[in-house]
């Protein structure tokens, strides 16, 4: 090697002469007035100094002059790029040369980067992207994207994204599930700003990863993934479903509610979805949802319950909404019924007074004076309700001016009930109407609203000689004076009196009008079906002493070989007391009186066996047989026990739903609470469940006074012992019944005179609803029993 000192140059002989170099220039040196030019290396002896060098210094120096050969030396250097990467350490000096020698060695930068580790590869990357702008960078960065290096790919992976370049998104797809945070997050993020809807899948998986494994370390994780996935599938059903599954865990429910907000009016569909499906862990995150949303759900479920068929799904949805609505959907909702954009006006009119206030007021008002008689009585009825004084005007004008009779008597009732204070005057000048029927309407409110003025007005229709009119002054003339104590004018009683006899007490009207009539003031009713002329079978079931509603139009069956007829109570109001064996009855006499039969079957189920035996052991003249359908011998301890025998063949699962509805009462709307309770009531007495979808069970509960009902029931069963009874009998038992083994011993048991009267047919696989269950088979033995 070349001795190095020559080079020291011109500077450091002078400096070794000494000071008086700088005194006075020396004559020139004879060694330095002509210098030997050093011969300058080529590419070809630079190439294999590098290749025989090890790493140092002097190594170094030769890649420096290489690089200072400039482009002209490229072509025999990428030539030796193999050899010189064999040599030691011999890679590195690979990566100074093609760096030093910049774009010409752009070919081999991109087939010769790939190969590298991370370092070396990390080292390429940072320096290319200090080059000029080219797309052959961004094909170097998309070759190093399948590197797990940290700092490569967050070298990388921004560069991409910047540019816009595709392949970037699916890597960045995949490291939704690196465990490294910092490569995890930037995927996570950029995800979301890109709002890449192909990840979703991804970040679902992972969401659900991480649940199975709940921990305060991945809490912050489980909350990136819930935002990512609402921000990314905002307005969009994809994320509603995952993000409902994540309420289950408690740590992440706030963020899971805000993810819901995020998402929007698809989080609230899927909430109201769930509210029909009766199951209370569904119902319980639907109510979470639509309370955190509360401001954003209730705009969104108003046009889901102007659109709803169902009548279910409506009456859900309008008891949420009560709960929810806020004044920002007032407008929207008064805009919705005044353009019929409810499938049932009644609905939106009740989300509507939720929200009462001068502009609902207006709306109710408008409604009253319209053409259609319904819309005027849909008015009418929330007018009377709110009993609002503003409104008085309105009822008044209807009470006396409405063309319809019957929306004049409901207007009259509603000035009654709303304690308008010009009733009075109102009802005097009414008692002389020419309609009879808006005339006894007006004697009998002027004897409730307990104003001895009223007297005068009565005592002068008791002349009058329509029986009704006369019956209807005089027992408000009475239920006035007596209530008010002693009687104010003597000669009312001594006229009353005299008045009595000539008109029986025991008046009452019979008559029936479009398969109505009339019990102490109730109207009742019958619906029937089948000819006249063939054997009448009169249905009598259903909660204690409610309607047969659940049984249609199962009962239908028997209608094509009978004349069915099936009493309907709920025509009438009713209070508690008005429920009991002694008043229905009455009611079953009347209407019998009504179908002007000789002779009749009665049927009953589990509810009403004990009444319709009864009937039929009082009444022999009036009943010629006895159908228990489904129920059990109505013993009272069979009927004390009945309750326990439904608990216990309850499935685990509608048992411990059915508590929870209880336990809820205060806090589920009525429609809910009824729905569940009445599913796991058929899920105990039916033999399949399957059947459950025949039935109307919203019917078969009564959520006013039902306990009270049921209670009286007892009661009225232990007056009565079937064993006593006379009349032909067919019990119709399933083998599934809760109460099936209990019955078929009671019936063993019976004396051998009443097991005479008792067919006795024992339907297998069935519940307690034959006629539901095994409708072919119970119509055969009907028709066998009765022939």
């Amino acid at each position: 090697m070349e001795n190095p000192r020559p080079k020291l140059g011109r500077w450091a002989t002078c400096v070794a002469l000494g000071g008086a170099a700088v005194a006075a220039p020396l004559p020139p040196c004879p060694a330095l007035a002509a210098p030997k030019q050093a011969q300058k290396a080529t590419a070809g002896q630079l190439i294999k100094q590098i290749i025989a060098l090890s790493p140092s210094k002097d190594r170094d120096a030769a890649v420096d002059d290489l690089i200072e050969l400039g482009e002209a030396a490229w072509l025999e250097v990428r030539a030796a790029l193999d050899a010189i990467a064999a040599s030691n350490a011999g890679e590195d000096v690979v990566v100074d040369l093609l760096l030093g020698f910049g774009a010409p060695a752009w070919e081999d930068i991109l087939t010769r980067t790939p190969k590298m580790n991370d370092l070396r590869a990390l080292r390429v990357a940072r320096q290319v992207l200090r080059f000029a702008s080219d797309d052959r960078q961004a094909q170097l960065l998309e070759s190093l994207l399948g590197r797990g290096d940290e700092a490569l790919l967050l070298l990388v992976l921004p560069e991409l994204v910047a540019r816009n370049r595709p392949a970037v998104l699916l890597r960045l797809v995949e490291l939704v599930d690196d465990q490294r945070p910092g490569v995890r997050n930037f995927a996570i993020d950029t995800l979301v700003a890109k709002k890449h809807t192909a990840a979703l899948p991804a970040l679902v998986r992972r969401l659900g990863v991480e649940r199975l494994k709940p921990t305060a370390d991945n809490l912050t994780l489980r909350i990136k993934i819930i935002n990512a996935i609402a921000h990314i599938g905002a307005d969009t059903d994809a994320p509603v479903p995952p993000l409902m599954e994540a309420l289950e865990l408690p740590d992440q429910r706030d963020a899971v509610l805000d993810a819901l907000q995020v998402v929007g009016a698809p989080s609230v569909r899927a909430a109201a979805y769930l509210l029909q499906t009766a199951e209370r862990n569904r119902i319980e995150t639907a109510l979470i949802v639509l309370s955190h949303l509360r401001i954003h759900a209730a705009p969104e479920l108003v046009p889901v319950l102007g659109n709803a068929r169902d009548e279910t799904t409506r009456a859900l949805i309008a008891d949420v909404l009560a709960h929810l609505a806020v004044p920002e959907v007032r407008a929207e909702i008064l805009r919705m019924v005044r353009e019929r954009k409810f499938s049932e006006l009644r609905q939106g009119l009740l989300l509507a007074v939720t929200l009462y206030d001068a502009q609902v007021r207006q709306l109710l008002v408008e409604l009253a004076g319209d053409k259609d008689l319904g819309v005027r009585r849909i008015a009418l009825d929330l007018l009377w309700r709110l009993a609002d004084p503003e409104t008085w005007p309105v009822l008044r004008h209807m009470a006396t001016r409405d063309e319809d009779v019957h929306t004049r008597i409901l207007a009259l009732r509603a000035m009654v009930g709303t304690g308008d204070p010009k009733v009075v005057d109102y009802l005097h000048k009414l008692a002389v109407v020419n309609n009879v029927d808006e005339r006894l309407e007006v004697l009998q409110a002027i004897g409730r609203v307990d104003d001895l003025g009223g007297a005068p007005v009565l005592a002068q229709q008791l002349s009058d000689p329509n029986d009704a009119v006369f019956r209807a002054a005089l027992n408000s003339l009475r239920r006035l004076t007596f209530h008010n104590g002693p009687r104010r004018e003597a000669e009312w009683l001594a006229w009353i009196e005299a008045e009595n006899q000539k008109k029986s007490d025991g008046y009452e009207e019979t008559e029936a009008v479009l398969h109505r009539f009339d019990v102490d003031g109730r109207e009742m009713g019958w619906l029937e079906a089948g000819s006249p002329d063939d054997k009448t079978i009169v249905v009598v079931a259903g909660a204690p002493y409610r309607d047969a509603g659940h049984l249609m139009p199962h009962v239908w069956r028997l209608a094509g070989s009978y004349h069915v007829a099936v009493l309907q109570r709920g025509i009438s109001p009713f209070s508690a007391a008005t429920l009991s064996e002694a008043v229905l009855s009455q009611e079953l006499g009347k209407m019998l009186q009504a179908l002007k039969k000789k002779q009749v079957a009665l049927l009953g189920d589990h509810t009403t066996a004990h009444f319709v035996l009864r009937y039929g052991n009082e009444h022999p003249d009036r009943v010629a047989a006895v159908l228990l359908h489904g129920g059990p011998w109505p013993t009272v301890a069979a009927v004390r026990g009945l309750p326990g025998e439904i608990e216990a063949a309850l499935p685990q699962p509608w048992k411990e739903d059915a508590l929870w509805a209880q336990q809820q009462a205060g806090l589920l709307v009525p429609a809910l609470r009824q729905k569940v309770l009445a599913r796991a009531h058929l899920a105990a007495i039916l033999g399949d469940p399957e059947f459950a979808r025949g039935v109307r069970p919203t019917l078969l509960f009564d959520d006013g006074f039902s306990l009270q009902a049921r209670d009286r029931a007892l009661a009225d069963a232990a007056t009565f012992d079937p064993a006593k009874a006379q009349v032909p009998m067919l019990v119709l038992q399933g083998t599934k019944a809760p109460w099936s083994k209990s019955t078929f011993e009671a019936i063993d048991k019976l004396p051998a005179g009443v097991r005479k009267q008792i067919k006795l047919v024992r339907l297998e696989d069935c519940g307690a609803m034959p006629l539901v269950e095994a409708a072919d088979a119970a119509v055969a033995a009907v028709k066998e029993f009765l022939r």
